[in-house]
């Protein structure tokens, strides 16, 4: 009888669509009127929101006129939870 010696490697990859993912894409696929409903909707239910004017370099009238206004704060999208499955740079079992 012969001993052999046998090396096997198998190597998946799936798509998880998360909430966050399933959110983004319904999002895109709404016209710009859809989409402005939509915001508007939501700052209106979530007191956390808040509406900021865009400051375009053609309309410099817009920035706050007084020297003792606050600038506006940039608002940071929230941390996305990521399991370890879907982390880069790790192996799913």
């Amino acid at each position: 009888m012969a001993m052999e010696a046998r090396l096997s490697l198998r190597q998946s990859q799936r798509v998880v669509m998360t909430p966050l993912l399933q959110q983004a894409i319904q999002l895109l696929q709404l016209s710009t009127l859809e989409l402005q409903e939509v915001v508007q909707k939501e700052l209106l239910e979530n007191p956390l929101l808040e509406e900021v004017a865009q400051e375009t370099s053609e309309n410099p009238e817009a920035a706050p006129a007084t020297p003792d206004a606050p600038a506006p704060t940039p608002v940071e999208p929230a941390p996305v939870e990521s399991s370890a499955a879907s982390t880069p740079g790790r192996r799913a079992a």
